[in-house]
């Protein structure tokens, strides 16, 4: 009879099962605050009574603990998921835009080092120019002032004609011009010679001889330096021009006495000139 008793015990849990998806249905229901009230209701109920409540209700109470661990674990992990992951761009973004820009800050350095090598191969180009420096003519150049005095040790010219004569050897503007202003001469000197050289082969008045300087490229002044300088008899340039004349042609006396006048003599040197020559 004691265990026909005991038997009845059992179907007890029965009701326990469809007590609970009651309590599911309508805790789930519940917003989350309310859950954690529940929560905090169900865990002081607990710790009150503690051993001596039922196994029932601390089953019911370890399953909703458990559903509510469940539902509440993704609200409560969602915000904190959440949270680093829109700490962890901003850090990463902090981080990484301040450092792209240092690098390339970083990478001009290098580009100004290759230029310390071109300072250093500077003083290797520098070196050889000091050594042009005590000629400062060209090849060109030295070669048009050597033709220069070459022809200024055998014959007379005037600045101009000197030039005139270097651009017919093929010299460009700049050498001759070059060549005539660094050579050691004395136009004045050249004047007083270029005379002495036409009345070797020729005779001359004052005012023709002068004028045949001029045509030398001689200035004014250099050609009256040089005619003065020389300093002949006129009268006897006369005599000899008369000479010359009737050496090619036939003149009357006033028709050579003219001819005379012309080539620059005075009155008196054409008269002489005439009268030496038997007219």
């Amino acid at each position: 009879m004691s265990d026909e008793s005991t038997a009845p015990d059992p179907p007890s849990p029965p009701p326990t099962p469809s007590r609970l998806r009651w309590l599911r249905q309508r805790f789930l229901r519940l917003p989350v605050w309310a859950w954690i009230v529940i929560v905090l209701v169900i865990i002081g109920a607990a710790t009150s009574t503690g051993s001596s409540s039922n196994n029932a209700p601390e089953g019911e109470a370890v399953e909703v603990s458990e559903t509510l661990a469940e539902t509440s674990a993704p609200q409560t992990s969602a915000p904190q998921t959440s949270a680093p992951q829109t700490s962890a761009p901003q850090t990463s973004a902090q981080v990484s835009t301040p450092v792209m820009p240092s690098n390339p800050k970083t990478s001009n350095a290098p580009t100004t080092s290759p230029k310390t090598p071109s300072t250093s191969e500077v003083p290797p180009s520098a070196a050889p120019s000091p050594a042009p420096a005590p000629t400062t003519e060209t090849a060109s150049q030295k070669n048009a002032r050597r033709k220069a005095e070459s022809y200024l040790r055998s014959q007379s010219f005037s600045r101009s004609g000197l030039i005139d004569q270097l651009l017919f050897e093929g010299f460009s503007q700049a050498d001759a011009e070059y060549a005539v202003s660094v050579v050691a001469v004395d136009w004045n000197e050249q004047a007083f010679k270029k005379a002495q050289s036409y009345f070797r082969s020729q005779s001359f008045s004052r005012s023709g001889l002068i004028d045949q300087l001029l045509f030398e490229g001689f200035s004014n002044d250099q050609a009256i330096y040089g005619v003065d300088r020389l300093n002949p008899d006129w009268n006897e340039q006369a005599f000899k021009k008369a000479q010359s004349y009737l050496r090619s042609q036939s003149f009357s006396r006033s028709g050579l006495i003219d001819q005379l006048l012309f080539e620059g003599f005075t009155q008196s040197q054409a008269e002489y000139g005439v009268n030496m020559v038997g007219l």
